[in-house]
């Protein structure tokens, strides 16, 4: 599966990321301003006070992930609902409303968690700054390394990652991340949720 590192799951080899972040490209044409829009092929998913596009065939159900601080929520986005364990490509969202980190903190730690993690191999990890209107900070961050397929197939596969992570207000994460394992079939146009990305305001 692809998405945060969970033990048991495809994308979920390297590290607890979501309890990372929990516990610890922009500028002025930033593309998350002006009236929202989803591309062709994607429809809008509505959170709690953010839109944004997810792919057509995609559902979304609530989720889990370990070492998330009470009131957090996870919501995993798989093709017709696919058990995450099993996708190829993932959207996660998650809500933390206790992040005692700044998001270049949020960075750093999930940085030293691939570099760390022994069953994760060439981990590649950039950040960027952006501006999302209605929020405190934000970083585009995409992320990139190699580990077994899944913990009963140890075939290397490489996961690509990327995040939208905004601070909306002190103490309120959001994390959009979208995941794909390319050589196993996983393609989400992850840009084109990113970009997508809106404050409610």
């Amino acid at each position: 599966m692809l998405s945060h590192r969970r033990p048991h799951a495809r994308l979920a080899v390297a590290l607890a990321a979501a309890g990372i972040l929990a516990g610890g490209c922009g500028g002025s044409s930033s593309p998350f301003s002006g009236s929202f829009h989803a591309p062709a092929g994607f429809v809008a998913y509505h959170g709690n006070g953010y839109m944004l596009a997810i792919p057509a065939q995609f559902s979304a159900k609530a989720g889990t992930v370990s070492d998330q601080p009470p009131g957090s929520t996870v919501v995993e986005v798989t093709r017709g609902g696919t058990p995450a364990a099993k996708a190829q490509s993932e959207i996660l969202l998650l809500e933390n409303p206790h992040l005692n980190f700044s998001l270049d903190q949020v960075v750093d730690n999930l940085s030293r968690a691939d570099r760390t993690n022994t069953s994760v191999s060439n981990p590649q990890i950039s950040a960027a700054k952006t501006t999302v209107p209605g929020a405190r900070d934000a970083r585009i961050v995409t992320e990139s390394y190699v580990a077994p397929d899944s913990p009963s197939d140890p075939t290397p596969t490489r996961f690509d990652r990327k995040w939208l992570m905004v601070l909306v207000k002190p103490g309120l994460l959001l994390d959009v991340m979208v995941a794909n394992a390319p050589k196993l079939g996983g393609h989400i146009d992850a840009d084109a949720v990113i970009d997508s990305f809106r404050l409610q305001q």
